[in-house]
């Protein structure tokens, strides 16, 4: 009698205690999170920050670097990077990501936006 007056009270507490548990958890899953993406998009400005820092080193281009967002177009677009430029940004690239491109990783994809650049350099610094 006395064990199944306990259970009677212990139960409920016990389910209360899961289930604060539980949304505790995920409360620190949804930090967790929160803090991983923040992380993540970070580094991808940091990434994208030295991408920029090469291009404008490499191809001479000073302030006009900082309105380079994911979206601005380069081979074809930035008189500067011609084939030889091309290949001047690449080797810059592995200088300072500590790298290896081989010549079978660059199609014109690659240089088509300031974001493939930046991806292709992600790839590369996850691989």
């Amino acid at each position: 009698m006395v064990v199944q007056a306990f259970v009677q009270v212990a139960r409920p507490l016990f389910l209360v205690s899961v289930c604060i548990l539980t949304a505790l958890s995920v409360s620190a899953m949804s930090d967790v999170d929160a803090a991983l993406e923040d992380r993540a998009r970070s580094a991808r400005l940091n990434t994208e920050q030295k991408v920029k820092q090469v291009l404008s080193t490499v191809l001479n281009l000073g302030d006009r670097v900082a309105r380079f967002d994911a979206t601005t177009p380069l081979l074809g677009a930035v008189p500067e990077l011609d084939s030889m430029a091309v290949v001047s940004v690449l080797t810059a690239l592995e200088d300072k990501f500590g790298f290896t491109i081989d010549d079978d990783e660059i199609d014109g994809q690659t240089f088509a936006s300031m974001g493939n650049l930046v991806a292709f350099v992600e790839g590369k610094l996850a691989s």
